[in-house]
């Protein structure tokens, strides 16, 4: 009787620690010997069951959304650690965000690169007035928030704020991590972003999370990369999907509409260009940083 006890003890305290998330299925893949699925919140978790394997294929080709089971509780704000395990993954019926919204861009055109950062960036005189935006912001968000969630709220606060040349108005700057460094690092992530200003024309990047201050783009790169590799700066999403071992990791610079990362794949693909905000996008930022009671403040 005791070890009955014991045993349902012991298994409900391992279960206090799992955690269920909602999640696009991005690919499924065999690296290093074992299944990992790569998930649409940039993070790239363990598969480890035959039938978890099979569900999250199933899911990528029918194009719904999967929730999986996590061996704990999920935090994002580790730049290192290892990949939660999958405990069990089923099927949602909500198709995924890229169904929803490729039916919906803002516009569409034969792709050119130029589209990629459609609109002005704020340029500064100096790295004080970066900074002193780069402090104003808030760095209190969930732990288990999304990368590309808080890239968005601070680039929304930043713009509430207006200046005698305009709303101040960032880029985004993507680190794209490839197979290669994914393989040899076992690396749990395969993208990461945050917002970007310049200072007279050079790019500052704004990391409230894993940084104390802005930083130029090589300086931000080399907190991810353990080995410290340059990264390429590409124009096209193709130049990081289609070249996985010619180098650890790639930078794309898009505009600050660009919320996840199939919508990069979207302007190449069909000619998707996001020149606009969206307000179910903010919406949906703000609720996952702050929690489900946020509301977007109003523009100044």
């Amino acid at each position: 009787m005791k070890i009955v006890i014991l045993f349902a003890l012991v298994f409900s305290a391992l279960n206090s620690f799992a955690e269920t998330i909602l999640t696009d299925v991005v690919e499924v893949e065999k690296i290093n010997s074992e299944y990992v699925l790569f998930a649409s919140d940039g993070q790239i978790y363990r598969l480890n069951a035959d039938k978890d394997i099979e569900d999250a294929i199933r899911a990528k080709e029918l194009g719904f959304m999967v929730e999986i089971q996590l061996d704990e509780t999920l935090d994002t704000s580790e730049i290192l650690g290892h990949r939660n395990n999958i405990l069990g993954i089923s099927l949602s019926s909500k198709e995924s965000m890229n169904s929803f919204y490729d039916s919906n861009p803002s516009h569409q055109k034969n792709y050119s690169p130029a589209d990629l950062i459609s609109s002005y960036i704020s340029d500064f005189d100096s790295e004080y007035q970066v900074n002193s935006l780069f402090q104003s912001l808030n760095g209190n968000m969930r732990r288990k928030s999304q990368c590309y969630n808080r890239a968005h709220v601070w680039s929304w606060e930043l713009y509430r704020i207006s200046r005698s040349a305009g709303r101040i108005q960032t880029g985004k700057m993507w680190l794209f991590f490839t197979r290669k460094y994914i393989r040899e690092y076992d690396y749990k992530w395969w993208f990461h972003i945050a917002p970007y200003l310049t200072v007279q024309g050079q790019a500052r990047v704004i990391d409230r999370t894993f940084t104390n201050g802005p930083l130029d783009e090589r300086s931000w790169t080399n907190i991810f990369m353990q080995n410290n590799a340059a990264c390429p700066s590409v124009s096209r999403y193709t130049d990081y999907e289609n070249n996985q071992n010619a180098a650890y990791c790639y930078t794309i610079k898009t505009s600050v509409y660009y919320w996840q990362p199939w919508q990069i794949e979207g302007l190449e693909k069909n000619g998707q260009v996001r020149d606009q905000w969206q307000s179910y996008e903010v919406k949906k930022a703000y609720k996952n940083a702050f929690g489900w009671r946020a509301r977007v403040p109003e523009l100044d």
